[in-house]
């Protein structure tokens, strides 16, 4: 075997048939271009595509640039590719590899790699990238907001290779079957969420009536049914790295909908607790303050469910119930399109957007009987369910796919 430390003092180990190999010494290293001043008409708003990140984290592996475009004038100024060329991000989210489905230009956040060894399969290559991608994020320079890999640092990275190309294509068909089967899974997750969307739009709205329900449903303003306790200021010296109370924040509510709890996303807590400020599980809570510009998780709730002693933050709202309601139903109306433009058109400020309990209370909904709403919420919640399990098989073929692409592209699982 063939033992390296790595410049994270790791210990990398291969068979004494593989070889560790520079980048340098497989390829040339480039790095993208932008034309300046940006914006100008001269160079920008053609029709020569031009890669960006966004259009990497769209597509994946096979990208087709379709966000920004360079006129020819601006395409001499920036760094054209061609169909099949291998990209890096290098700026920002650094480490995320991928091939060009077109010929594009490449600018300043993205390498490439060109001229490969023709003992080399490009596509061996990318699973390697896409195996050294936290190594990059450690490795990248770190200046102010930004963080950096630069042509140097790539340069110098060393891959481990089988002794023939053979095994390296080899190696390439079981990782691409098992990235084959977890597409085809996002596709079918993708699908299931459309299909719930439409789903809530026409059931949510009364545009489709379930069988055996014929009474005309209501529109109300939301202070007609509920009214909204607000949290409390819990002092940020008492937040500590892990504890058995969080503090419930914006962080915990996904764009989608929904409320969790996990340890990059939760603020933990060890200090005194005011009276009526720990929340119960069942609890229905509603998100008052967005530090995303577009107001994504504004207005979105979630219904408490967690181990931890959760408890109340002042920016989140806690719905108490007036009249009887169905909880999971008035949870789906809260996430769907047509509230979330109400609660967009109550918001106020700029980087951080907020709302209030009275605005949100302001907002209209249609509300059929208490029956209805319990059919309604039990069709949404079984879709949810069926996607939540979908989201689960995914997990665990990721997990699958890195266990396995970790000792094959190491040489840990050999071929024959």
């Amino acid at each position: 075997m063939v033992v390296k430390r790595s410049e994270q003092s790791e210990l990398e180990i291969i068979p004494k048939d593989w070889k560790f190999k520079k980048i340098k010494n497989i390829g040339n290293v480039i790095r993208g271009a932008s034309p300046r001043p940006k914006g100008d008409k001269r160079f920008y708003g053609g029709d020569v595509p031009r890669l960006m990140v966004q259009d990497v984290t769209r597509d994946g592996k096979f990208v087709t640039p379709r966000v920004d475009f360079l006129t020819k004038e601006g395409e001499k100024r920036s760094r054209p590719c061609k169909k099949g060329t291998l990209t890096i991000v290098c700026s920002g989210t650094v480490g995320i590899p991928s091939f060009l489905a077109v010929d594009a230009c490449i600018h300043d956040g993205f390498l490439a790699i060109t001229n490969l060894n023709e003992n080399i399969s490009e596509d061996y290559l990318y699973h390697q990238l896409s195996n050294l991608r936290n190594k990059f994020e450690t490795s990248a320079t770190h200046g102010g907001v930004f963080t950096n890999l630069t042509t140097s640092i790539l340069k110098e990275f060393e891959v481990a290779f089988p002794p023939t190309k053979d095994e390296q294509l080899q190696i390439v068909k079981i990782l691409s079957n098992i990235d084959e089967l977890i597409n085809n899974l996002k596709k079918l997750i993708e699908k299931k969420k459309n299909i719930k969307e439409g789903a809530m739009q026409e059931l949510l709205t009364g545009k489709r009536r379930l069988d055996g329900f014929q009474k005309e449903w209501q529109f109300v303003q939301l202070k007609k049914i509920i009214d909204l306790k607000s949290g409390y200021s819990f002092k940020s010296e008492n937040f500590v790295p892990t504890s058995n109370k969080i503090v419930i924040t914006p962080g915990n509510f996904p764009k989608e909908g929904g409320l969790y709890f996990n340890i990059k996303n939760s603020t933990f807590y060890d200090g005194t607790i005011p009276d009526g400020f720990v929340l119960n599980n069942g609890d229905l809570l509603i998100v008052m303050t967005d530090l995303t510009r577009d107001g994504d998780i504004l207005g979105n709730s979630g219904i408490l469910n967690s181990d931890y002693t959760i408890l109340h933050n002042q920016r989140i709202a806690k719905v108490l119930f007036k009249q009887k309601i169905n909880k999971e139903f008035l949870n789906f109306v809260l996430n769907s399109k047509s509230y979330k433009q109400q609660i967009l058109k109550t918001s106020s400020g700029t980087g951080v957007i907020h709302t209030s309990p009275t605005r949100i209370l302001e907002c209209n909904i249609p509300l059929p009987m208490i029956d209805e709403q319990s059919e309604i919420a039990k069709i949404l919640y079984d879709m949810d369910l069926d996607i939540h399990d979908l989201e689960n098989h995914l997990n665990k073929y990721n997990n699958l796919k890195q266990g396995i692409m970790q000792k094959l592209l190491m040489g840990g699982i050999r071929l024959k």
